[in-house]
């Protein structure tokens, strides 16, 4: 007790200080617990998947016939005949190949393989279209407005579907009317002769083992909230036609753009926010002026493709394709957004009997496929986050996968404070801190070698998982550092044709590199028929012949 002045006894005031050595274990313990919670969550969400079941025959409101397969290629692989056989050992409607007129031999040859002819369905027609450039979204569109299905099947052309009933177990979704995207689980694609510890490759280990890492998360995600992690893989994904072939979509997916670059990778991330969040867009801030300038913009709503349609210069111009809506079913952007928007689901079947397989890089080509991988990862969240729907509509459909977005985009500034608090840790508590690392350890140990014993031929490259488990280290900030860089990287004609567009086609204001002229049309989505493989199944004069009389001319050319 301190007397005062008056001779009273007084307490004295003492201020709490947080002792600053307890920082570091403090914050270290924080993210702890918040990794166990996060990994609980996870668990417990994943355990409450539960796959769409398969309709009985009788049920069934979508069959393999309803179904289109789009397949947009360049720089085409020989191991695409093996990926043909599998489409159509699942009997579609039609496959559309889409690739560019300099390659359409090689694609046609590749077409007509006599082991391809094997697996051959008078049910299912096969079409080779070509585009003036190489870019996988005016290739899609191209063979999307092509399309008679009511499902399109978006596929990579390295996608290897092993199960003949891989196309109704995807089609299961759509029982329900409000799934619009449909979704797999992808695996990697290894070669029987491959499957070897003195074949394969630390590329190879390092491609299974990031693939590997990322379909528990995936169900923990749709179980959560019908969300997904990251996006539906590419590689395979069914889609609506009503969905793909609406002029406003086709239009944003063509002219997207970033940095002022228009975008050629990117397809799946677009085609995932598109669904799942376009219903936002009916009141989004920067809609309303895009829309009245597509209502009265005549340039970009009259189309002409000579030779293919004729002369289309008397089309209306709130007409795209010069088709009357009416008659197609297919409203106008206008239209849509006056009459509001369809919110659409998704549908995540993660199965093995869905599951499709796609190839790796055998060599350094995967470290190119993961810089882009990263890069669109980034984009894609900063779209939905900022931009489209923002962060806030996000929540509204998709809570956890928000918080998840939000967590990655964090991962630079958190990433240094763990490193800092274990820092910390170690020197001020050095037991914590060790008992911590043999825990990480352990963990990581126990994840490594049940990948070890599921690739038992992976083994002597174990070093290679490890390096792709923390790639993220460096990742985040490189993709920060070339994030308006685009660029495929594992396909030369790709980069290419991006880096040195044809002058004659460029707009005046800049903007756009899309291809023109009498070929192709990126609003329309509208492009070249390969006169000698555009109809194999249909015989309609001399240049359109079916499958057997296409491979016996082949033949005897040869």
């Amino acid at each position: 007790m301190i007397p005062d002045s008056t001779g009273t006894d007084t307490v004295p005031h003492t201020v709490f200080r947080f002792p600053g050595w307890l920082f570091g274990p403090t914050l270290l313990s924080l993210f702890l617990i918040w990794d166990l919670i996060d990994r609980r969550i996870s668990t417990r969400n994943k355990q409450k998947y539960r796959p769409f079941p398969l309709p009985t025959p009788s049920e069934r409101k979508y069959h393999t016939s309803n179904v289109s397969i789009v397949i947009p290629t360049v720089d085409t692989d020989a191991s695409f005949t093996t990926s043909l056989c599998g489409f159509l050992g699942n009997k579609p409607l039609e496959i559309i190949v889409v690739t560019i007129e300099g390659e359409k031999y090689r694609v046609q040859e590749l077409v007509h393989n006599a082991t391809v002819q094997k697996f051959r369905s008078p049910q299912t027609a096969v079409k080779i279209l070509t585009v003036p450039h190489a870019n996988k979204r005016d290739q899609l569109v191209c063979g999307i407005n092509a399309s008679k299905g009511d499902i399109v099947a978006l596929v990579d052309d390295d996608a290897f579907w092993s199960r003949e009933n891989l196309l109704l177990t995807l089609l299961a979704p759509f029982q329900r009317d409000d799934v619009g995207l449909v979704g797999c689980a992808v695996t990697s694609y290894i070669p029987d002769h491959r499957k070897s510890s003195t074949a394969i490759t630390p590329w190879e280990v390092a491609a299974i083992r990031l693939r590997g890492t990322r379909h528990g998360s995936m169900k923990s995600a749709y179980a959560t909230d019908g969300g997904i992690n990251f996006c539906v893989s590419g590689v395979t994904m069914l889609v609506r036609g009503e969905i793909l072939r609406d002029h406003e979509f086709q239009d944003a997916f063509i002219h997207d753009l970033w940095m002022g670059k228009k975008q050629n990778s990117g397809d799946d991330t677009f085609v995932t926010r598109w669904v799942l969040f376009q219903h936002h867009r009916q009141n989004h801030r920067h809609r309303n002026n895009e829309l009245e300038q597509v209502q009265l913009n005549g340039e970009i709503t009259q189309c002409q493709h000579q030779g293919q349609l004729g002369d289309q210069s008397a089309i209306p111009k709130n007409n795209i394709n010069g088709l009357d809506s009416s008659s197609t079913g297919i409203s106008s952007p206008v239209s849509t957004a006056i009459s509001g928007r369809k919110q659409w689901k998704l549908g995540m079947q993660l199965t093995p009997e869905s599951e499709v397989g796609t190839s790796i890089m055998p060599d350094s080509r995967f470290a190119g496929q993961l810089k882009r991988w990263y890069r669109s990862g980034l984009r894609h969240r900063l779209m939905c986050l900022f931009y489209e729907p923002g962060a806030v509509a996000m929540f509204h459909t998709c809570p956890y996968m928000t918080r998840k977005m939000v967590e990655g985009m964090l991962n630079p500034i958190l990433l240094p404070l763990r490193m800092y608090a274990l820092y910390e840790t170690c020197r001020v508590w050095p037991l914590l801190g060790f008992l911590v690392l043999i825990w990480k350890f352990t963990w990581y140990t126990h994840s490594l070698v049940n990948f070890v014993n599921e690739y038992p031929w992976a083994s002597r490259y174990w070093w290679a998982a490890v390096l792709v488990d923390h790639l993220y280290l460096v990742s985040d900030w490189y993709c920060w550092m070339t994030l308006g860089t685009e660029a495929w990287m594992t396909r030369r004609k790709v980069d290419q044709d991006h880096q040195a567009p044809d002058p004659e086609n460029d707009r005046n204001d800049g903007d756009h590199d899309e291809p023109h002229g009498e070929e192709y049309n990126s609003i329309a989505g509208l492009c070249v028929n390969d006169p000698a493989a555009s109809e194999l199944d249909q015989s309609s004069g001399t240049r359109q012949q079916d499958w057997k009389t296409g491979l016996d001319l082949m033949t005897a050319s040869a």
